[in-house]
């Protein structure tokens, strides 16, 4: 509070703290008080008028009025590879580009930009000054120059960058080509200006997050946002493995790829990944291959059938979930007989309950497959698997006893009725089957599971 010539005046605590300097202030021969500036502190004299005038009316002459700028920053690549920048501050109808033109400036410059403007310039390694210079930039540190440094420069104004310094910035912008090859995926990132001996190191710094690379001539090679952007989506899918300078993954993850990366221009599907997405999601297109029953298919069954072939041709295997009496038995005879050759050698496990409805129904649909039982004594079951049929049909129980003797064995299909016995992961027939190895495995249970 002060009191002053009979008013009571409410000051802030800035006001009050300013009006505290104020005293402290030597008089002239007048009886005032009086504050010494040196000529070249004219715009800090000049900030600090708009303190004053918290105080009461300020009066100044012209060059002490504050008036801002735009400043333009310049860089460009010396011989010697040094980074030179150099900058320009824009008073509407003046440019100043040295500091002797900023002190002949009839009006004061805004000295907090300045400073602002030029701790910036400290920061990124070159002077406080409107022309200088830094080192060159290590292979290592061209990423944080253009991606970190520079855009704290394009928050204060105009940048403009040389062609020469735009030549350190190299973007990797690689074609991207998604293809079928034996039993996995394949996506390919085709870095037309990185050496082909590089390309491994190139795909690991991308798929480790990094944002570039460095080759072996400490050139930098900066991936754009749409390579980046492919990347994430990617690893959202997860279960993808580097491999001799490729992305693999599983062939079910054809029909994700295909609607994830539709209509985008940079990625491109070979004819064989095309038409195994699109059979994966119009499965009823699949040419459907002959099959030899003693039955009239119906129309649901024909589809299941097609479905599993479908399954087959592209290396899945397959879960028929439909309810009981259906026909998933026929279905899957029917399946059979469309693959089975004298050499094929086929693995049926069932409840107990039902391995001989197995075989009564091979005999009725289709009887001129070999299809054997395997149960009864061990001995005899011994017996039964060392001879050669074409199918074995057996339980769960005997085959976890027997699991010795089928891992001697080769099979090229194993099918799983009544399925649901391996929903609980933890049980010993779940964990034997896990570590049987078999090209084709197929499934049935009650959709009700």
């Amino acid at each position: 509070m002060l009191f002053h010539k009979g008013q009571v005046y409410f000051l802030t605590d800035q006001q009050m703290r300013l009006l505290k300097e104020i005293k402290a202030l030597p008089l002239d021969q007048h009886g005032k008080k009086y504050l010494q500036f040196d000529s070249s502190d004219r715009d800090k004299l000049a900030s600090c008028l708009t303190i004053f005038g918290q105080m009461g009316t300020v009066l100044a002459p012209e060059r002490l009025q504050i008036k801002s700028f735009a400043p333009s920053f310049y860089f460009d690549r010396e011989e010697d590879n040094r980074i030179r920048l150099e900058i320009q501050f824009d008073y509407g109808n003046r440019q100043v580009s040295s500091r002797q033109e900023l002190e002949e400036l009839p009006f004061s410059s805004d000295a907090d930009l300045e400073e602002r403007i030029f701790q910036v310039c400290l920061a990124a390694g070159f002077e406080a000054d409107f022309q200088s210079w830094r080192q060159a930039l290590k292979a290592e540190s061209v990423y944080h120059f253009f991606h970190e440094i520079i855009p704290v420069f394009e928050k204060l104004g105009n940048v403009d960058l040389s062609d020469k310094l735009e030549e350190l910035y190299n973007l990797a912008s690689p074609q991207v080509q998604i293809a079928s090859k034996g039993g996995l995926l394949e996506i390919q990132f085709d870095f037309q200006d990185i050496a082909q001996e590089e390309i491994d190191q190139a795909m690991q710094a991308l798929v480790t997050n990094q944002d570039f690379y460095i080759d072996a001539s400490n050139q930098v090679y900066f991936f754009d946002e749409e390579t980046k952007k492919i990347r994430q989506n990617l690893q959202e899918l997860g279960q993808l493995e580097l491999k001799d300078g490729a992305l693999q993954a599983r062939k079910p993850l054809a029909y994700s790829l295909a609607h994830l990366f539709e209509g985008r221009d940079r990625v491109s599907f070979s004819q064989e990944f095309q038409n195994l997405a699109h059979d994966l999601t119009h499965p009823e297109d699949f040419p459907r291959q002959a099959t030899q029953v003693k039955a009239d298919l119906r129309d649901y069954q024909e589809k299941g059938i097609g479905w599993l072939q479908m399954l087959h041709h592209y290396g899945f295997g397959g879960i028929l979930a439909d309810d009981m009496g259906l026909g998933k038995t026929l279905q899957t005879i029917a399946f059979l007989t469309s693959q089975v050759t004298k050499e094929s050698r086929v693995l049926i496990l069932a409840p107990s309950g039902l391995i001989y409805n197995w075989a009564d129904e091979f005999q009725k649909f289709a009887p001129q497959l070999d299809v054997a039982v395997v149960h009864g004594l061990k001995a005899s079951r011994e017996e039964i698997l060392a001879e050669s049929h074409q199918i074995y049909v057996t339980s769960y129980a005997t085959f976890r006893q027997d699991s010795d003797l089928y891992q001697g064995m080769a099979f090229d299909f194993l099918f799983l009725d009544e399925a649901q016995v391996m929903k609980n992961a933890q049980t010993k027939i779940a964990q034997t089957l896990r570590q049987f190895v078999v090209p084709s495995v197929f499934c049935s249970i009650r959709d009700s599971y």
